[in-house]
C-alpha cells in the first residue's frame, strides 16, 4: 500500500514546537562550527575524515531528496504543523518512519566529518535525542489518530529511524 488518505479532525505537531527544535538544531550546528572553527577538536588527525565526510552527506541528500519527492507525489505537507492527507509508505518509507529526519542527522553528520568536528558530532547527538524524544513522538500519536490501524500496521512493519 503505497498511501492512505485522511479522515480524523485531529491536530498536527504544533508550529511553534517544530520551530523551536529546527531554530535549536540550527543555532547547535552554527555554534559548533564557530567553536570547531577557534578551537578545534578534531575527530582524527588528517584528510581522510573529510573525504569519508563525503559519503553520508551525498547520502542525506539524496534521501533527502527522495522522502520529499514522496510528499509531491501524494499531495500531502511535509511541515509537521500541517494536517497529512496521505500516509506515506512507499519510496524511503518503506524502510524508515523519518527519512527527512534521518537524512538530516545523515548530512549533519557528513559536515561534521567534512569540518573534523568532534564537537559538531556532540551537538549532533543531542539534537537528534530531542528530535527522537519530543518531536517524533508527537508527529506519531497525531499519525495514529489520523490513520489509525493504517499507521499501527505499518508502525509494525517499518523502524522509526532504520
Amino acid at each position: 500500500m503505497a498511501a492512505t488518505e485522511s479522515t480524523g479532525p485531529v491536530a498536527p505537531v504544533p508550529i511553534i514546537l517544530t520551530i523551536a527544535l529546527s531554530m535549536f538544531l540550527l543555532g547547535g550546528f552554527i555554534l559548533g562550527a564557530i567553536s570547531n572553527f577557534f578551537t578545534p577538536l578534531p575527530i582524527w588527525p588528517g584528510i581522510w575524515t573529510r573525504v569519508v565526510g563525503i559519503v553520508p552527506l551525498t547520502v542525506g541528500t539524496c534521501l533527502l531528496a527522495t522522502a520529499r519527492d514522496a510528499f509531491t507525489r501524494h499531495k500531502t505537507p511535509t511541515e509537521p504543523w500541517e494536517r497529512a492527507v496521505a500516509l506515506i509508505q512507499d519510496g524511503p518509507y518503506r524502510f524508515t518512519r523519518n527519512p527527512i529526519y534521518l537524512s538530516v542527522v545523515t548530512i549533519f553528520l557528513g559536515v561534521s566529518l567534512i569540518d573534523n568536528s568532534a564537537l559538531l558530532l556532540v551537538v549532533l547527538a543531542i539534537d537528534f535525542i530531542l528530535v527522537d524524544r519530543i518531536q517524533v513522538p508527537l508527529e506519531e500519536r497525531y499519525l495514529q489518530e489520523t490513520f489509525g490501524d493504517t499507521y499501527s500496521q505499518y508502525k509494525a512493519k517499518v523502524r522509526r529511524w532504520i
